[in-house]
């Protein structure tokens, strides 16, 4: 039976893999992950970093469009996540009788 493993091991295997110049399997393994996770930002961070890599290893312009794609992604995901936050610390203040007029 297979080692059970968590995501964040997975994608610190992962990360350590790409610092070995492996590319290539980065790439296939984030995609994997990407159709069980698809909101998990740092495994897009990860396929962005892995397809620049690969792009200047095989320079080639895709790669490179690919991973300014993802980045953009994850950009968004992160940019949401801050609005998210000012929103429930503008509630808080608010609510709790703390917002100064």
């Amino acid at each position: 039976m297979a080692e059970m493993i968590t995501l964040r091991e997975y994608l610190d295997e992962l990360g350590r893999m790409l610092e070995q110049d492996a590319p290539t399997e980065v790439i296939s393994h984030c995609r994997y992950i990407l159709q069980h996770f698809p909101q998990n930002v740092d495994t897009y961070r990860l396929l962005g970093k892995a397809l620049l890599q690969k792009g200047h290893q095989e320079n080639r312009d895709e790669y490179f469009s690919e991973a300014a794609e993802v980045f953009r992604r994850v950009l968004g995901a992160v940019l949401l996540a801050i609005d998210l936050v000012v929103m429930v610390v503008w509630a808080w203040l608010f609510l709790s009788g703390r917002w100064a007029s």
